[in-house]
């Protein structure tokens, strides 16, 4: 037997040891991850490279999220991945998520005091990889430190979380009463009632460290996608649909207390199972007192808004015009869409024109609105994974005539790590 490990010090001497082994950790797992990640012809990589005001950051990870300071940027290194931090001035890049054992992440995000806010799964199979991203994914806090694995909030999301810049409230999409059965994918795909998003609702509420226990207060429900009475189905109503599906984006700065959101309208008489052409995918705005909701799209059929200006004026939007079939989402560019209501929107970027093998999608913008970090994949590499693509990307709004009208709120400084 070995010297007994005194716990206290033997976990610093861990971390430590972690620490000193973080440079060459983050150049393996780069190469690691562009391993893993898929590749396009080199016909189609010079068309990609030919965007203008655009430079590729890295050949894989996918959806960034910006650091208060418009430095850094957190991704993830797939579906079911690690977690890295990206230095966008010196291209250095940092895992985050080496110091503990986890079955992978779906998302990260910055909180506004420089902590993290992480979604995922406990555990998963292969054979319930969906369920776990759609129905099994929890929220948790970790130390902008890195000095501990992360802590479970005690909630469970349905994708995107939107994330206040200037406190430390979220909004996240559940259902009301969450079904703790496991089902495998081909379960839940197999039936109407397998993937069920109309019961969903967005809540929002604050992160509380007090105690040294972090913990979501003051929660409640802002949007109901089960009600037909509400606000937002009243809305809907006016073209024949109801709400398939509610996720939440971002607080909008500025005057008033909205936040962006999607919502698929559903026609009447119908349940969300698959794409259907009379399906819309908008854009809308609520607001967090009132429940008063705006629809900002008003160009069919998919508006998915990612991304808000700091300046509050606008949003990005994943966009397309084309027919809602299996292919419509193969088919989206980057556009700017006002938040007035008025579905003013301006073309941002152009990879489907330059090749409708190309689409580019995730996108979000620097607290400071000079930069949008963004995804570039096609239709054949997120049919396999959806999210996937080619690496990060950032385009110079300024340089692309692109900027905001106002300057960015201000935000906590990043803790040092």
């Amino acid at each position: 037997m070995g010297k007994r490990i005194d716990t206290k010090h033997g976990w610093r001497r861990s971390v430590l040891l972690k620490v000193m082994a973080v440079s060459l950790g983050a150049l393996l797992a780069s190469g690691a991850a562009q391993g893993q990640m898929p590749t396009v012809p080199q016909e189609l990589e010079a068309k990609i490279a030919s965007h203008p005001h655009v430079r590729q950051l890295t050949t894989w990870g996918s959806r960034p999220d910006w650091s208060g300071d418009s430095r850094h940027l957190l991704f993830v290194s797939k579906e079911y991945g690690d977690v890295f931090e990206l230095d966008v001035v010196t291209g250095r890049i940092r895992p985050m998520t080496f110091h503990f054992p986890h079955k992978g992440f779906f998302r990260a995000y910055y909180l506004a005091n420089g902590d993290i806010l992480l979604t995922g799964a406990r555990d998963w199979q292969p054979e319930s990889r969906r369920f776990g991203r759609y129905f099994d994914s929890e929220v948790w806090l970790m130390k902008a430190d890195l000095s501990a694995p992360p802590v479970p909030l005690g909630i469970f999301n349905f994708e995107g979380i939107a994330v206040d810049r200037n406190s430390m409230r979220i909004a996240w999409s559940a259902p009301p009463q969450r079904d703790p059965v496991r089902r495998t994918d081909r379960q839940m795909f197999s039936t109407p009632d397998g993937f069920r998003t109309d019961r969903n609702q967005i809540w929002v509420g604050e992160i509380s460290l007090a105690g040294g226990k972090p913990e979501v207060i003051n929660r409640r429900v802002v949007a109901d996608c089960g009600d037909r009475a509400s606000k937002l189905n009243a809305m809907l109503a006016e073209r024949h649909l109801h709400c398939g599906m509610l996720e939440p984006q971002n607080f909008v700065p500025g005057p008033g207390d909205r936040l962006t959101a999607t919502t698929v309208g559903v026609p009447d008489g119908k349940v969300m199972t698959g794409l259907d052409p009379a399906m819309r995918i908008d854009a809308i705005t609520i607001a967090l007192g009132t429940g008063d909701t705006t629809q900002l799209s008003r160009t069919p059929p998919y508006n998915e808004p990612e991304g808000i200006f700091p300046d509050g004026r606008n949003t990005m939007v994943e966009h397309t015009s084309a027919p809602m079939d299996v292919e419509t989402t193969e088919k989206i560019d980057l556009w700017q869409l006002a938040t007035d209501g008025s579905g003013k929107m301006r073309r941002v970027t152009r990879y489907n024109l330059i090749d409708p093998r190309l689409k580019s999608n995730q996108p979000v913008i620097s607290p400071d609105g000079r930069w949008m970090a963004f995804d570039v994949s096609t239709g054949e590499i997120e049919r396999a994974v959806p999210g996937q693509g080619v690496g990060l990307f950032l385009m110079d709004l300024r340089a692309a005539g692109f900027t905001s009208a106002a300057p960015a709120p201000r935000r906590p400084k990043r803790g040092r790590r």
